[in-house]
């Protein structure tokens, strides 16, 4: 099952294509109700950062009668931990704010975003750069 989030405040378009008989959702705003059984996690945003030091990752949590555990990490090339979060959330659309610190050279970091809780897992990986 494939659940696509877009972040209508950024777009001033959708397109869906229906391929098979199942049930969707076209929203804008915070009350969501989720219908994949899927955690997604979108791409960072802005990547590459251009002067800022954060990014945003849409995180898409299904409905469950748990709360999830979120736990962010952020590595530079060289596998050292320069930055970690951790969060409880509920279910539905969130923005998970991964920061870098001002600190940091230019360059190519990679990040880890694990998701749990009593029912599914799940963890996304991913890079985003410094210029």
């Amino acid at each position: 099952e494939l659940l696509t989030v877009t972040d209508m405040n950024r777009v001033n378009h959708y397109d869906f294509i229906l391929t098979s008989k199942s049930s969707f959702r076209i929203f804008y705003g915070s009350d969501v109700t989720i219908t994949s059984s899927q955690i997604v996690a979108g791409s960072p945003y802005p990547n590459p950062l251009m002067g800022e030091e954060k990014a945003t990752i849409n995180l898409a949590l299904p409905e469950s009668s748990n709360e999830y555990s979120i736990h962010l990490q952020i590595y530079d090339r060289q596998g050292n931990r320069i930055a970690s979060s951790g969060q409880r959330l509920s279910a539905g659309i969130h923005p998970i704010e991964l920061a870098l610190p001002s600190s940091l050279a230019e360059g190519i970091y990679i990040y880890t975003l694990a998701v749990t809780n009593e029912q599914i897992s799940s963890i996304h990986t991913g890079k985003i750069v410094k210029p």
